[in-house]
């Protein structure tokens, strides 16, 4: 089969030499872009101080940490993260959200941790889930962990709620 006139190094050479500016100009621009990066931290028993009454409890809270790892500067204004619980319809998973007071500009490798108290959940639940975590920055725009991210938000669960043994029946 003979090759096609077109096939030649003269109509392949730009197209070969383009490539690695092309990779070069994605890099740049990937590495210029907002890259937020979450940590999370469970704790069963955290004293809460309430900022409107002062009233004091203690209640499960889940430590964010909230890292830019780009090039360019973020305002982070709130955390919220959403809890489900079994025996719950999906509609009734509760919202618990931390204001960022004042308002965090995260600039390049600057991070930021804000507690989210876990308020009015209903513990006798066995397990717990976290459905969703989101960052909502001032533009609107919402920041949600990668994957790798999600597992360690999992992981956090088994200290937060721990796993009641299942009661097994006797014969």
């Amino acid at each position: 089969m003979p090759v096609p006139t077109w096939v030649s190094w003269q109509v392949l050479t730009p197209y070969v030499i383009a490539i690695p500016g092309w990779i070069a100009l994605w890099k740049t621009w990937r590495s210029e872009r907002v890259v937020l990066r979450f940590v999370f931290n469970g704790f069963p028993k955290f004293e809460y101080r309430d900022p409107e009454d002062g009233s004091e409890s203690i209640t499960p809270a889940l430590l964010v940490t909230v890292t830019n790892d780009g090039k360019c500067p973020v305002t982070v204004e709130r955390l919220t993260c959403e809890t489900y619980f079994a025996g719950q319809k999906r509609t009734d998973s509760k919202q618990n959200s931390a204001q960022i007071y004042p308002v965090i500009v995260l600039r390049q490798g600057e991070a930021c941790s804000q507690w989210i108290p876990l308020r009015n959940l209903q513990m006798q639940f066995a397990c717990g889930r976290f459905v969703s975590l989101t960052a909502l920055d001032t533009t609107g725009r919402k920041w949600k962990p990668n994957r790798s991210e999600r597992k360690n938000l999992h992981d956090q669960e088994a200290k937060i709620w721990v796993p009641k043994m299942p009661v097994r029946k006797s014969n």
